[in-house]
């Protein structure tokens, strides 16, 4: 880590100093240690066929998982491109097909099982609890119902008429916000179907290229496969180029903006701003209600993320393209190929499409917590506590590539042991504190190594 801050200052001073140095000290520590599992898909698609429905979604075999979307109840949603299916993966983690079938002919049928789909590259599910998800170039939804129709596509008209009739190139991506509008990435444009049903084209245009002119109209600007979409509370919206290798955002006024890469491809270490330096290939968009931004770096094999002050982390990947690794573990330790689709649940936590060679949906375990790897005799463990403050009852999670126990002692600030107990690595263990309120230490041992932490008891 390093830390750059002039020592040196008067006492009026002070205060701005200090919150420098804290910043610097943020912004340049690793965010290591998420845990990442698989959630769905068994690694092996040579049969090349939909297995697994009604069993374990991590038994199941997903032909090609390129978009995943998580609902308010916890229910995951895959786009199973080659499979032409879209997967759900209940709460219990049952696998089942959602929409589509083997039909080679394209309808719209009740139940949506029965629907024939051209191609699904992405799926989303809106605040009704509709899931919306791409048909190669129709936009189809499934309402709570379960009434499955076509959104957009159906047709050949153009901006400012009905979306269902509308044309549309090829369909990568699909968000929707807060007021119940939807946005759509296609090869070429970012277009808007607002509540009303009504089509219009907020960035790109007709034609796809690489021209884009920083601070001028968006629909001025060239793109080629908007591959991830993702809007703020502000309606600002967030886009992957993928083929131009940049991230971009667009205010409610229209201003187009890079916010990440150059439309070279390349690689950018941690620690540097997204602003100005190299990505490649990017995919998926995720945004947490924090600011900070999720990206799959597609061809560097890595998810990364933009922290709110501009800086560039690794979340997950090792940046080797190698698939077929282990199906859980540190994350920054598992080897993600290509990257696809991201979505983000309520609780913060991260999901990530793996297609690229491990044919796989995996989960990362509170990606916005900053947690700090150690690394000792090979031994990589982090600790996060939850909530921090608390009252009563705190949720302890040792993350290690060991198992089976752990070791906890919890110290106040005299350095008098309070609690002493053994806990599961690797997963959450409960544990009822009856203290008084106050500043304490919670050490965990792992392999003869320890890690500590602060915690607030209200």
């Amino acid at each position: 880590m390093n830390l750059k801050c002039n020592p040196t200052f008067t006492v009026g001073q002070g205060v701005v100093a200090i919150i420098v140095c804290f910043l610097s000290l943020i912004a340049n520590s690793d965010m290591y240690g998420q845990y990442l599992t698989t959630i769905a898909g068994n690694g092996d698609n040579r049969t090349m066929t939909c297995t697994g429905d009604g069993g374990p979604a991590t038994d199941a075999e997903l032909k090609s998982p390129v978009g995943v979307a998580v609902d308010s109840s916890g229910n995951v949603y895959i786009a199973d491109y080659w499979n032409r299916r879209i997967r759900k993966v209940d709460v219990h983690g049952i696998i089942t097909t959602f929409a589509g079938c083997d039909s080679v002919y394209p309808g719209d049928t009740l139940p949506p099982e029965k629907t024939s789909l051209a191609g699904t590259l992405s799926v989303a599910v809106d605040d009704t609890g509709s899931v919306l998800f791409s048909d190669y170039n129709k936009l189809r939804k499934v309402d709570r119902y379960g009434r499955i129709s076509i959104v957009a596509g159906g047709g050949s008209g153009g901006d400012g008429g009905p979306a269902s009739v509308a044309g549309c190139s090829r369909i990568y991506s699909v968000t929707t916000d807060h007021s119940g509008n939807i946005f759509i990435g296609t090869t070429n444009a970012v277009r808007k179907i607002d509540k009303d049903g009504i089509i219009t084209t907020v960035a790109g245009s007709i034609l796809y290229g690489s021209d884009l002119v920083e601070g001028g109209p968006a629909t001025d600007a060239r793109l080629f496969e908007v591959c991830g979409l993702a809007v703020d509370y502000a309606g600002s919206i967030y886009f992957s180029d993928r083929q131009n290798n940049r991230l971009c955002k667009v205010t409610t006024s229209g201003v187009i903006t890079t916010i990440a890469g150059t439309g070279e491809a390349g690689f950018t270490e941690n620690g540097n701003m997204a602003f100005g330096n190299k990505i490649d290939h990017p995919y998926g968009l995720a945004r947490a209600d924090n600011g900070t931004l999720y990206f799959s770096d597609g061809s560097n094999h890595r998810v990364r993320c933009i922290l709110p002050n501009g800086m560039l982390r690794t979340i997950a990947g090792t940046g080797f393209s190698a698939g077929g690794g282990p199906s859980e573990g540190i994350a920054y330790d598992i080897a993600i190929p290509f990257p696809e689709g991201l979505a983000l649940d309520k609780d913060g936590s991260l999901y990530i499409a793996d297609d690229g060679l491990s044919y796989r949906v995996r989960k990362v375990t509170d990606p916005v917590i900053s947690l700090r790897a150690l690394e000792t005799n090979g031994t990589k463990c982090a600790m996060e506590c939850k909530p921090n403050p608390c009252s009563g009852n705190i949720r302890i999670r040792v993350l290690a590539q060991t198992h089976g126990k752990v070791r906890i002692i919890l110290k106040n600030v005299l350095g008098d042991v309070v609690v002493e107990r053994s806990i599961e690595a690797n997963v959450e263990n409960e544990l009822k504190l009856d203290l008084p309120a106050g500043l304490y230490f919670l050490v965990a041992s792992v392999d003869d190594k320890q890690i500590q932490k602060k915690v607030v008891v209200n």
